[in-house]
């Protein structure tokens, strides 16, 4: 049997690299696809006063099934952070776009005037690499007003 040439063999090794190099990278650009979409979101009560119990009313997407923890904090008119909570995130039974409620009290300490709502949600067991490197979903940030 003729030997190889040498010029067929890199070629063969180099087809057998690329292959692999694509095939890791789709592997790992699943793995790191977003679990959630937050599509929108808005609160049902504005204006809201110290104390009261404020429901958020979101729409989302959920393309896969992961564990999360969602922190979220309340900014107030005068830049202080005035509550945050870190929490764990009810996963869905089922995929596909969806309709859920968030509750928070409003602090008593709340300043008057422009407030915002936001949050981030990290998913540490989502996939292979979100164990190194944890997905992280920005909750987009929501305006209302505090009134007295």
């Amino acid at each position: 049997m003729p030997a190889v040439p040498l010029w067929r063999q890199h070629i063969w090794a180099g087809t057998v690299l690329v292959l692999g190099a694509v095939t890791l990278a789709s592997l790992v650009a699943a793995d790191r696809t977003d679990p959630v979409i937050l599509e929108s979101g808005y609160i049902a009560e504005d204006p809201v006063r110290p104390g009261q119990r404020v429901h958020v009313r979101w729409t989302t997407t959920w393309q896969r099934q992961c564990e999360g923890v969602l922190s979220r904090e309340l900014v107030g008119s005068d830049g202080v952070v005035k509550a945050y909570r870190k929490h764990f995130l009810r996963v869905p039974v089922n995929l596909g776009r969806q309709t859920s409620d968030t509750r928070f009290i409003v602090p008593e300490d709340m300043a008057q005037g422009e407030a915002v709502y936001s949050g981030i949600i990290r998913f540490h067991e989502c996939g292979v690499t979100s164990r190194f490197v944890p997905l992280k979903v920005e909750v987009p940030e929501i305006g209302f007003s505090v009134a007295k």
